[in-house]
């Protein structure tokens, strides 16, 4: 079965905001954009779940990403059998970070940072999701073909919500929110070490 690649997501959108004048191709092009991103991020899927096992070098309290790292679900120092924990405290900003083996993380550009600096090297197994290729003209969304649907009721959503018409943006939520509850959609959720009586869902 064919899939929607931008061109046919831009067509589709098109039709259903009734050829517009004042919501031109570069609005709706953004707008899929958004809408593309936003159901990877806000959703899991294991078209996106990968794995990494960098190594910590003794005395040293970073690691490299990949270049396809989007953000961390699961870190875990695989040699001594322990899970870190991300951090709610930034660690790039403790100025001297003592020996020890790492408790807590925090993502900073490229690399992961740590509390601690370990005496001897560690393994970092690292369950990550993947950043989704980019949506382009000859190329398909890399989400399962059922995440169509909600991914342009999003754009539709958000170009009503460009034009300020939020009445028409409520009413199109209504439509996700039916849709992901017949996918019965795994929303992704979302906790920090001091968010123990709390849960987060990841939003736009």
């Amino acid at each position: 079965m064919a899939r929607r690649d931008l061109e046919a997501f831009d067509t589709e959108l098109n039709i259903a905001l009734g050829k517009r004048t004042d919501i031109t191709a570069a609005i709706r092009n953004f707008n899929i954009d958004q809408a593309y991103y936003h159901v990877a991020n806000a959703i899991r899927h294991p078209e996106l779940e990968t794995t990494a096992s960098p190594t910590l070098t003794a005395d040293t309290d970073l690691v490299a990403l990949e270049s396809d790292f989007w953000f961390p679900e699961l870190v875990f120092n695989d040699t001594d059998d322990r899970q870190i924990l991300p951090s709610s405290i930034p660690v790039t900003e403790i100025r001297t970070k003592p020996s020890g083996d790492p408790a807590t993380y925090t993502r900073w550009g490229s690399s992961l940072y740590f509390d601690k600096k370990p005496t001897t090297n560690k393994t970092i197994k690292i369950w990550y999701t993947k950043r989704p290729a980019e949506l382009t003209t000859g190329q398909n969304s890399v989400l399962d073909v059922l995440y169509d649907q909600i991914i342009l009721l999003f754009a539709i959503k958000f170009s009503f919500e460009s034009i300020r018409d939020f009445d028409q943006a409520a009413k199109i939520q209504q439509g996700i929110d039916k849709q992901a509850s017949e996918l019965k959609t795994p929303w992704r959720m979302t906790k920090t070490e001091d968010s123990k009586r709390t849960i987060r869902v990841r939003t736009r």
